[in-house]
């Protein structure tokens, strides 16, 4: 699209000479102002934002005139807002603010460069920025929209924040989050550094512009965002959710201040990152001298230029800070003893000879004293308590200066020893999970007595940790007491079971456990020292029938069952080998027939195999630091596995160690257990294919049909075969994913599979092609016409509100028009796609009128809304638990919210509308269209 305003062209006193930059929310000229006569910088709104919301104009001059008031060297100047004639077209006006213009390059220009910026830099430009936000919040100003972008670098070496058109004023009748029509939040910035509170449109004050600083700042010293994902809601589903990078994960010389100040600023919640951006400045400027703010260990003042050319800029800017014998003692001794002994020299002597000072001369050796204490703040404190007390520090204002310093060193002490407290505790807790993993009881019981009693001081997400481990542990304990009673049980031998109570009374098993334990000893004891009886053995009853014959009433009990494997399997819930072995025990005896009896109770043996599979693969992952692909928060990542356990899978991505719930991982897990079974039931052969199939049935992995398939005469591969069969959700070939009532059914119609066509009406008119489902239809239209009279493919299946229906599909290049949508009861709502030839491409929601017939919705042809005939286009159907329905297109939304039945059954629908072509016009119109993919989530009726 062509650029609004052309060189030479003259808008309002402004004289066009290029445009230098473009974006969402207009464009931006270098422009001379002639009754000045300097150049400026020319922003221009774009009109189609004014002409969609006529009230973003008038936010758009508040905002302006806001930032126009700001007046700070490292904030860039607002000098004029209004609107004007466009140049050769007197009938439209362009809303334009003027601006300074900064000769130079923003902080991208420079990433995009070099990658990581130098340290110098860094500090160059987050004291600029510390300076600006401290300014603005002391006006009432959230900028809203830091990053690289926004930060400028002059020619003359400046720093300037650019960019207030998110700005809003703290105190107005909006707040700092802007609504939409219907009142709810809208998220504004840039999703790669927006803040949690921003990407969850909340309320925001100056500490949302800390966050976004914060974000910067990592990109600045690592060379790489904060967050990476494949889209913008991804990387703010980072923000939100997952643990604050840690910059020294990618450059591991990184300072420890410069760290620090990063994971402060990028902290979760506002009320961890600075309370005013003033004290964040305190904290830039402690950092660049190499101290940490607020207390935690400084570094040493040497400073590091592995990346940089010897005596380049990062060293002489630091040299020229101290005096030159600081610098020597910096750089040549260090130590406190050297330290005091300087300092004496300095003030003259010993007692006797010392000068005596100004209070001028002593403030100044004051600040030089404390300008090269060392970094850890127990030896910097010992050295100013004895400046404290020497008599040659006399004045007032000097002894002020050395307490006050005194007081922030020891203040930074007892943080120091918070913070080594803090850190022994986490480490603490990942002590106890890997005893637990390892299934040393006695270290892990120990370790958890401790954590327990110092609880209390333990941050939420650590507690909630403890709480998890804590069940873990108790699991693990109620599973080696089953242990032990069964290997009581299996001994032969007295001095087995002697053995054993020997173990036992070394376990960490409670007293009571071990007392129920060693009285089962004594009873196996007493058993094995019994002369032998005959006794017949019991009957085994054969697991048969793959589909077993079932009574009406053993129908409720199959989808009983099957939503309650449903709800455990896949890490739904904990202990889920447990539930299911308990589950099949229970409702086994519960069915009719002596099949279905078989079928249910060989649970209890695929739960034992799956459990088996599932100890291999622990033990196999531990220690061997295995390289895999994994799917994660949205994106695929080659990582390095440390553990897996029932829950958590532990891995490292990028240098630093995560820890992510299983059941939202996707691991190469076929692969995996084959593996782990391989070594690990190495005598057990007959085991691992069974084993194999289990565990990946349980996780509900893709390669379990296959699985069960190979050994398709085995009882528990028979158990879900007759559950499948009799315990289907819906009538339907189509793959389901079953979560208590809710159901998602996935058409991949590009994979060409036959049965699935059976799913659908008309299926006599349905086919596969190269693009998935082909419907072709022979019936047209004479309009004016009613519902009944369009042809319509509908889905066999029914579900209730709320549910979503998504469809991908491609027009027929001679296709006239084609609808997608739902019908519910006597009601239809779709979308329609009128091909360029009959209505100029455009999307217009339909629904049904009173009198039965089709009707568009006018007031929704207004919004211009336009498709490619050629394009892909995926359509969205989303019908709330009371019915309120929304429509959208390649995730554009169309028309209002519109209202379909809440108590009814929603069935997805396509539908064409051929019209009849008179022999005068000739030619023809296509008759169908193609579909690709088809999704549907919603809810079973009942239950």
């Amino acid at each position: 699209m062509a650029q609004l305003l052309q060189p030479k062209q003259q808008l309002a006193g402004y004289e066009i000479q290029e445009m230098v930059g473009k974006g969402g929310m207009g464009e931006v000229y270098r422009a001379k102002q002639l009754s000045m006569d300097r150049v400026v910088a020319l922003k221009i709104l774009a009109p189609r934002l004014v002409k969609q919301d006529p009230s973003f104009a008038k936010r758009f001059v508040e905002e302006a005139r806001a930032a126009g008031r700001l007046n700070n060297p490292n904030i860039i100047a607002v000098h004029d807002v209004g609107k004007a004639p466009m140049p050769g077209d007197p009938t439209s006006e362009l809303d334009y603010f003027s601006m300074e213009y900064v000769d130079g390059e923003s902080v991208k220009d420079v990433i995009e460069r070099q990658g990581a910026v130098p340290l110098s830099l860094v500090g160059k430009i987050m004291l600029g920025m510390a300076s600006a936000l401290t300014y603005a919040e002391a006006q009432g100003i959230v900028h809203r929209d830091i990053k690289p972008d926004n930060i400028m670098l002059t020619n003359t070496g400046l720093v300037k924040l650019a960019d207030l058109g998110l700005a809003l004023q703290l105190g107005n009748e909006e707040g700092v989050t802007e609504r939409d029509e219907q009142g709810r939040g809208k998220v504004m910035g840039t999703p790669l550094y927006m803040s949690p509170e921003q990407a969850r449109a909340l309320a925001v004050d100056s500490r949302s512009d800390q966050y976004s600083l914060g974000a910067t700042l990592f990109h600045m010293l690592t060379g790489r965002p904060p967050y990476r994902g494949e889209n913008a809601k991804a990387i703010m589903k980072s923000h939100v959710f997952d643990p604050v990078p840690d910059p020294r994960a990618v450059v591991p010389e990184l300072s420890e201040p410069w760290r620090q100040l990063s994971l402060r600023l990028m902290a979760k919640t506002p009320e961890e990152r600075f309370s005013t951006c003033a004290e964040m400045r305190d904290a830039v400027q402690a950092a660049i001298v190499g101290v940490v703010h607020g207390g935690a260990a400084g570094i040493s003042r040497r400073v590091r230029t592995t990346n940089w050319p010897a005596g380049g800029v990062a060293t002489r800017e630091r040299e020229g800070q101290m005096p030159a014998w600081a610098r020597n003692l910096v750089y040549g001794f260090g130590g406190v003893v050297v330290l005091m002994v300087i300092l004496r020299l300095n003030w003259g002597g010993g007692h006797a000879e010392r000068a005596e000072l100004s209070e001028a001369q002593q403030l100044e050796q004051v600040r030089a004293a404390i300008a090269v204490l060392p970094g850890d703040p127990e030896k910097a404190s010992a050295a100013l308590q004895q400046l404290i007390a020497d008599p040659a520090v006399s004045a007032p204002a000097a002894q002020a200066l050395l307490k006050d310093e005194d007081g922030r060193r020891r203040a930074a002490l007892a943080a120091q020893q918070r913070q080594a407290a803090s850190d022994a505790r986490l480490a603490a807790l990942d002590q106890l999970q890997k005893a637990i993993a390892a299934r040393t009881l006695n270290q892990a019981r120990d370790l958890l007595g401790r954590l327990q009693a110092e609880s209390a001081a333990l941050p939420p997400a650590a507690k909630e940790r403890l709480d998890g481990l804590r069940a873990r542990y108790v699991s693990s304990l109620t599973e080696l007491r089953k242990t032990f009673g069964e290997r009581i049980v299996a001994a032969t031998k007295r001095e087995d079971v002697d053995l054993l109570t020997g173990e036992i009374k070394a376990s960490a098993l409670p007293e009571d456990a071990v007392a129920a334990l060693t009285d089962q000893g004594a009873q196996r004891i007493a058993d094995l020292l019994k002369p032998p009886t005959a006794s017949p053995g019991p009957v085994q009853q054969p697991v048969t029938a793959a589909t077993p014959a079932n009574s009406a009433g053993d129908h409720a009990l199959w989808l009983a069952l099957g939503e309650r494997l449903e709800e455990i399997r896949g890490g739904g819930l904990p202990n889920m080998h447990k539930r299911i072995s308990s589950l099949a025990k229970s409702e086994a005896p519960k069915f009719s027939t002596p099949e279905a009896q078989g079928a249910v109770a060989a649970f209890d043996d695929l739960a034992e195999l799956a459990l088996k599979a599932e100890t291999a693969i622990q033990f196999y992952v531990r220690g061997r630091n295995l390289k895999c692909e994994i799917q994660f928060a949205g994106r695929t990542a080659k990582v390095e596995i440390v553990s897996i356990t029932s829950d958590k899978v532990t891995f490292r991505d990028g240098g630093s160690e995560v820890q992510r719930e299983r059941k939202t991982t996707q691991l190469p897990l076929a692969d995996l257990i084959d593996k782990a079974l391989v070594e690990y039931l190495a005598n057990q052969p007959g085991d691992r294919p069974r084993a194999y199939a289990a565990m990946l049935w349980l996780w509900r992995a893709p390669e379990s049909a296959d699985a069960l398939k190979a050994i398709a005469g085995d009882p528990i591969a028979k158990a879900v075969a007759a559950l499948e069969a009799n315990a289907r959700a819906l009538d339907i070939q189509a793959p389901i994913t079953r979560r208590g009532r809710e159901v998602t059914v996935v058409y991949d119609f590009t994979a060409h599979v036959p049965a699935q066509l059976g799913d659908f009406t008309d299926a006599a008119n349905l086919s596969y092609s190269v693009k998935g489902l082909a419907w072709t239809t022979a019936k047209t239209i004479k309009p004016p016409a009613t519902e009944a009279a369009l042809p319509e493919v509908a889905w066999k299946g029914q579900l209730l509100p709320p549910c979503t229906v998504t469809a991908q599909i491609t027009l027929r290049p001679t296709t006239s028009w084609a609808l997608v949508g739902v019908r519910s009861g006597d009601q239809r709502l779709r979308l329609a796609f009128a091909n360029a030839v009959m209505l100029d491409s455009k999307v217009i929601p339909v629904r049904t009128a009173d009198d039965g017939a089709y009707t568009p919705v006018k007031e929704a042809e207004k919004r211009n809304l336009y498709f490619k005939s050629t394009d892909i286009i995926t359509v969205e159907i989303a019908v709330a638990v009371d019915g309120k329905t929304t429509l959208k297109y390649n995730d554009k939304r169309v028309g209002d919210v519109f209202q379909l039945p809440a108590d009814k059954p929603l069935v997805p629908i396509f539908q064409v509308l051929v019209p009849e072509v008179p022999p005068s016009i000739g030619g023809s119109w296509g008759n169908g269209l193609d579909v690709m993919r088809l999704t549907i989530d919603g809810m079973l009726s009942g239950g």
